[in-house]
């Protein structure tokens, strides 16, 4: 256990010997794995509770209406007429779909609660499904620029770099403040996603035994070809289909 807690706290500070460790370790997938696990959890968990809690407190739509007419109404009589009637008939629909959304109370909280659940539960997935395939892309690359990582090694060094997410609890917790929730949320979520950019440069470098230039330059390549490769073989497709089309224009034709 104090060995798993280690996994959770040294990447944060980029301590090369848990990252070497990780690298020469048998377990270090399975290691790995379980860390992405229960950072997953943690933060779905503040995620779901968040969401269910706005079901619980939802104010009722028609009341909600009410207010936002009333505190509109200053701004509603100094607005053009047609600027006016776009603004009331904007407002209305939204409220509209507010109220089939809740006309039945007891059927709305449970239908947010049970997906609250979902989302908990299914957290740790969305983290390995964007870090698994890329890693291996990025490991590819590696090999090309002289890297020696296993794919064990590669992926129990660069799955650590989850960590950061665990002060994302922290970003929903200030979203849900009025006003500056949404700026302390976002700036909470762009340190940890900085912070868990660095952690993969290092992790990739020491998973491969080579600099921190090449770690850098096999991820971008990664990226490229991740944002790239679809589109070139969309842009060949369609070239194809022309070429064929033309191909069997002529010779029907002729």
């Amino acid at each position: 256990m104090n060995e798993f807690i280690k996994l959770l706290w040294r990447p944060l500070i980029l301590d090369r010997d848990m990252f070497e460790m990780q690298r020469k370790s048998p377990d270090a997938f399975k290691r790995a794995f379980l860390v992405v696990v229960v950072v997953g959890l943690f933060v779905g968990f503040f995620s779901g509770l968040l969401m269910a809690g706005n079901a619980f407190l939802a104010p009722d739509p028609v009341a909600a209406e009410r207010a936002a007419y009333e505190q509109m109404q200053p701004f509603l009589e100094n607005m053009p007429p047609e600027v006016r009637a776009y603004v009331v008939d904007s407002m209305r629909i939204g409220f509209g779909v507010a109220r089939v959304i809740q006309a039945d109370r007891g059927k709305y909280v449970t239908s947010q609660v049970l997906e609250a659940v979902g989302r908990w539960f299914t957290s740790p997935i969305g983290y390995l499904a964007a870090l698994i395939p890329f890693t291996l892309l990025v490991l590819l690359i590696a090999r090309l620029l002289g890297g020696n990582a296993s794919l064990s090694g590669m992926l129990g060094c660069t799955l650590l770099a989850v960590t950061p997410h665990l002060l994302d609890p922290i970003g929903i917790l200030l979203g849900a403040i009025p006003c500056l929730g949404g700026c302390l949320g976002g700036l909470v979520g762009l340190i940890t996603f900085i912070w868990s950019i660095v952690i993969y440069v290092v992790a990739v470098a020491i998973a491969n035994s080579f600099g921190y230039v090449k770690s850098l330059a096999a991820i971008l390549i990664g990226l490229a070809v991740s944002v790239l490769g679809p589109t070139l073989l969309l842009a060949l497709f369609v070239i194809m289909m022309m070429v064929l089309g033309t191909l069997a224009g002529g010779g029907s034709a002729s």
